[in-house]
């Protein structure tokens, strides 16, 4: 099984949902298409404030996987000015992939708890 995604447009924020299983070798294809459609999806709605939830992705990233996707976050949506809160399950707390996406000029935060999430999207 390989990465969906799913999008609604809600009040003041998009939600992108992705599920699936998420492994290391998808880095350069499935999870690229993923973020293209999340910026895609920016540009349609004209709203850019995205949640993207995790919460029901299957994943496991080692260091170097979470350095990468962190550049890449920053990559593709400093440039479209996103703000991303990065809804993710109660079980995974390494914020590593956070900190190199914001080093680099992106506004970008994880969050365990849905609500602080939309709370942040919407200040």
């Amino acid at each position: 099984m390989g990465l969906e995604a799913d999008i609604e447009n809600r009040e003041g924020f998009i939600h992108f949902r992705v599920k699936g299983v998420f492994k290391h070798s998808e880095i350069n294809s499935e999870l690229i298409d993923v973020f293209g459609k999340m910026v895609e999806s920016v540009k349609q709605y004209d709203c850019f404030r995205v949640l993207l939830d995790t919460r029901e992705l299957d994943y496991e990233i080692n260091v170097l996987e979470r350095f990468k996707i962190g550049e890449y976050i920053s990559k593709i949506w400093r440039k479209e000015f996103i703000e991303i809160a990065c809804l993710r399950c109660a079980d995974k707390t390494d914020d590593f992939t956070e900190t190199v996406a914001t080093n680099r000029g992106s506004v970008f935060k994880f969050f365990n708890n849905e609500k602080e999430s939309i709370d942040w999207l919407k200040e």
